[in-house]
């Protein structure tokens, strides 16, 4: 009972769901409450279930925890999963120049529009929250809105130009041929190195403002030395911006999934962006 949810119509006829503190504390001086500072969960791809995490390994009401610590926590389907099934049926068709995965980045700019005409959220604290290839996706938007404050990805983070098929994952062919969340990828199968942009270039994009990579310890998607060399071609950019620490990889001892042990180390994260 110490959670409120709230319907939430944005973006192109989309619906979400609103979690916030019944009782929020009061701003300093006032009698008014609080702004909060606000998450946006970018789910991972999950056809029959959406943002609701059948794949979590703790309770499907997991956006709690955020609550709890003083957020408010802001949930919907993303295309083609969930509630949004039949929208990705002849998506391609209808938008020969979109993708899946630019649908997704559109609509989580609309859900920033939308918590920011809300006057219990605080403007400059909107963080999101990704798991899997919803990281891929709130990495893409936090490089192209910088109304969004930071980010925290869990097990998002496949450097394409090396992703070959000889890496045993099936390569970028995954994201252009199998889900598919961007078909131009595929022109680059066999030719990655000639991908334009990598996951450097969007941290680059992103900083300075804080990302923190959650990588679990067994990844078999993840090559834990690309990962790294990625990272530390970020960090530079960091570095010439004055700000080093607002990007960091931290290792959890856990095996791909959403975890307690992973869902209390997003928590500490978060509160550690938002701390004033």
């Amino acid at each position: 009972k110490d959670v409120e949810k709230i319907s939430l119509n944005f973006g192109h006829y989309l619906t979400g769901d609103l979690y916030r503190p019944v009782s929020a504390p009061a701003a300093a001086g006032t009698a008014a409450p609080a702004r909060l500072p606000a998450v946006i969960w970018m789910h991972p791809h999950s056809v029959p279930f959406g943002y609701i995490p059948a794949y979590s390994a703790i309770d499907r009401r997991f956006y709690q925890d955020w609550v709890r610590a003083g957020f408010a926590a802001f949930c919907f389907d993303q295309i083609g999963t969930g509630s949004r099934i039949e929208e990705a049926r002849h998506f391609y068709d209808r938008h020969p120049h979109w993708s899946l995965l630019g649908r997704t980045v559109a609509d989580t700019r609309a859900a920033v529009d939308a918590l920011l005409a809300h006057p219990f959220i605080d403007p400059k604290r909107i963080y999101l929250v990704g798991f899997a290839t919803g990281s891929m996706a709130a990495l893409h938007a936090a490089a192209l809105d910088p109304r969004i404050a930071g980010v925290v990805a869990v097990a998002g983070i496949t450097p394409l130009r090396t992703d070959t098929v000889n890496e045993g994952t099936g390569g970028i062919a995954r994201w252009a041929q199998w889900l598919p969340l961007v078909p131009r990828l595929g022109a680059f199968v066999g030719q990655e190195t000639r991908i334009p942009y990598d996951y450097e270039d969007l941290l680059g994009l992103i900083a300075p403002r804080p990302v923190v990579l959650l990588q679990p310890a067994i990844d078999y998607q993840s090559d834990a030395t690309e990962l790294a060399r990625c990272f530390a071609t970020a960090g530079r950019t960091y570095t010439r911006l004055g700000q080093p620490g607002a990007l960091q990889l931290v290792a959890v001892d856990d095996y791909v999934r959403y975890s307690r042990r992973i869902a209390d180390e997003v928590v500490r994260q978060l509160q550690r962006l938002a701390a004033p």
